[in-house]
């Protein structure tokens, strides 16, 4: 007679390790389609009339002057610009979102020094020296990465 437990048992162990494997590939699946749906989210909410105005006023901004910025802007449009690449960059703080992925959205740390004074002017008129924090860190991170940047692109250029 043929003892069938162990054939049995071999399956089940064979059906968990398949199981297993299908459930890693499929969270693997999920990230990125995650990483899509917020690329075409970040795409979705840039493309519309109001940020596209308040985005614009940002990119032409030349000054230092808080009170000046807020004439040429308008501060609905800043808060709208900085309100959301704050929220963005809370996400990418929080380890929510994958930090490469935010860096690649926008140029981070000019848009940053642009709004500096502004947001000092915004932190000093409410007492929350917090304010902005998320926009703040991924400008942090944008400086750092567009620092090595340059030197990997010294070191290549000097190689030649």
């Amino acid at each position: 007679m043929v003892d069938i437990l162990p054939y049995l048992e071999g399956l089940a162990y064979v059906g968990f390790i398949a199981g297993a494997i299908f459930a890693v590939w499929e969270l693997r699946t999920m990230s990125r389609d995650r990483q899509t749906e917020f690329i075409l989210r970040v795409n979705e909410f840039w493309s519309t009339k109001d940020f596209q105005d308040a985005y614009a006023k940002v990119q032409q901004l030349n000054s230092q002057d808080p009170k000046e910025i807020e004439e040429i802007c308008t501060r609905q449009s800043l808060n709208i610009v900085a309100g959301y690449l704050d929220g963005v960059g809370d996400l990418a703080r929080r380890k929510l979102l994958k930090k490469d992925l935010v860096l690649d959205v926008a140029a981070w740390d000019i848009l940053w020094n642009r709004l500096l004074p502004w947001i000092d002017s915004e932190r000093n008129r409410s007492g929350n020296v917090l304010a902005f924090y998320g926009f703040e860190y991924v400008a942090d991170e944008s400086r750092k990465w567009r620092v090595a940047w340059e030197q990997s692109q010294r070191t290549t250029s000097g190689a030649r």
